[in-house]
């Protein structure tokens, strides 16, 4: 596990955010994983580590990559929470989980 990924999991836990799993992979024919996931409320985490170092995330061919998986994902009802390193933040993270829960929420009734 990334550093950043370790960073997400402390922060997600002190926001109280409902469980997530690791590596989900999502589509039916592709071999796209999503970093973490609540799979029954089909939202996601993306965690675009190197944005500012030129990782892959923030080279032109990597991020037109992320978009078909982007459009792939929400062509299947997903919704995708993407954080950098720079925006990932207890604010942030706090937020995002409390939007999980009120998918959950929703999923549930």
């Amino acid at each position: 596990m990334s550093a950043l990924e370790s960073t997400f999991l402390v922060r997600w836990k002190v926001a109280g955010g409902p469980p997530v799993e690791r590596e989900v992979r999502f589509h039916p024919t592709r071999k796209w994983r999503f970093d973490f996931a609540c799979v029954k409320s089909r939202c996601a985490i993306e965690l675009d580590g190197g944005a500012f170092i030129g990782g892959r995330h923030g080279r032109g061919m990597g991020m037109v990559k992320d978009c078909e998986k982007y459009r792939a994902a929400a062509d299947l009802g997903w919704r995708i929470w993407r954080f950098t390193t720079k925006c990932l933040t207890q604010e942030f993270v706090g937020m995002t989980a409390k939007s999980f829960r009120l998918a959950l929420r929703e999923k549930i009734k």
